[in-house]
């Protein structure tokens, strides 16, 4: 097979093309359930506040709850 006689991409069947698309984004789904973005920690003693850490950018928020459920939020940081 010479390099003129190999097949051209857009001469590939449309069927290969949506199985690679089906593939990519099933691995795009297991990739992001093994290294997810956010963590959420309850924390307090009645569990009045939540903390949510960003793992990609590695951003700290923190949101504190009243009686009624309202959120407080605080600023994001940065801590490292």
């Amino acid at each position: 097979m010479t390099a003129d006689s190999a097949p051209r991409l857009r001469e590939l069947p449309h069927a290969l093309w949506i199985a690679a698309g089906l593939v990519v984004m099933a691995m795009a789904i297991v990739i992001h359930a093994v290294f997810p973005r956010y963590e959420f920690r309850v924390v307090g003693d009645d569990g009045h506040a939540v903390i949510i850490y960003d793992r990609w950018t590695n951003e700290l928020q923190r949101a504190n709850y009243d009686a009624q459920g309202t959120p407080t939020l605080t600023p994001v940081i940065r801590p490292f």
